[in-house]
């Protein structure tokens, strides 16, 4: 009991630390910092989703950046307690192709791929599900067990030529 105090006031502590040192100088210049800052969900309990590629970072991708890329990475970081993961690929997919082949949410499409990484702190590897009923974002369900908490590296692959 009183180590889960102790962490729940240091969360809190940095927290608020985090807080006032965004309000003391708001543009961050150090690259610490701003991992920092990244990681501060994290600590509150919330799903981290850290893009990989096409671009780095906790910002999602821009339909822009993803017209010229057929692949999205991502490392995400869930707790136990965690238990819905949303992945922004902003494609935009139509329900069928130029050809007239089924495309998007209603051929299953895009392919996703969830392994467990391999310094994870999970116990328990879950059984996830996936929703593509959104033409830019890839819904994933995590099961609350005990133990499911840790990294997990998932890779999305738009529908293309070679996929179909």
């Amino acid at each position: 009991m009183k180590i889960r105090i102790a962490v729940l006031v240091a969360a809190i502590l940095m927290l608020g630390l985090g807080a006032a040192l965004y309000f003391h100088s708001p543009i961050i210049h150090d690259q610490a910092l701003r991992l920092a800052f990244a990681t501060l969900p994290f600590l509150a309990g919330a799903v981290v989703v850290n893009y990989k590629y096409p671009l780095a970072g906790t910002t999602a991708p821009t339909s822009t950046l993803m017209k010229q890329h057929n692949a999205l990475t991502a490392l995400v970081t869930a707790l136990d307690a965690d238990t819905v993961i949303t992945i922004t690929h902003n494609w935009q997919l139509p329900n069928t192709d130029f050809q007239g082949f089924p495309d998007g949410p209603a051929a299953l499409f895009p392919l996703v791929a969830i392994f467990l990484e391999s310094d994870a702190t999970t116990t328990v590897e879950p059984i996830f599900s996936v929703s593509l009923t959104n033409t830019n974002a890839v819904v994933i369900n995590k099961p609350t067990t005990v133990g499911t908490q840790g990294s997990y590296i998932v890779q999305i692959l738009r529908p293309t030529s070679l996929a179909k």
